[in-house]
């Protein structure tokens, strides 16, 4: 269901990662620059039909690591 090697572990462990980075003030500009893919994201875990009209694009998929590694340097 999600793009192509996207896990349901790595969708759930990246929304974690934007939580935490939430308030962090040098984290900031990264979160708006995903929140529309956080968005989709979020949306997917209760609505397949609705991601699947609007899925993670190829060229998106690095900024999921991009947040799950700002999150380990913010701990």
């Amino acid at each position: 269901m999600w793009a192509d090697s996207l896990k349901l572990e790595e969708v759930e462990a990246t929304l974690a990662a934007a939580e935490r980075l939430d308030g962090v003030p040098w984290a900031v500009p990264l979160l708006s620059r995903t929140r529309p893919i956080l968005d989709r994201l979020r949306v997917g875990l209760t609505d397949k039909e609705a991601y699947r009209a609007n899925p993670l694009q190829t060229s998106e998929m690095s900024f999921l690591f991009e947040i799950r590694f700002a999150s380990s340097l913010a701990a």
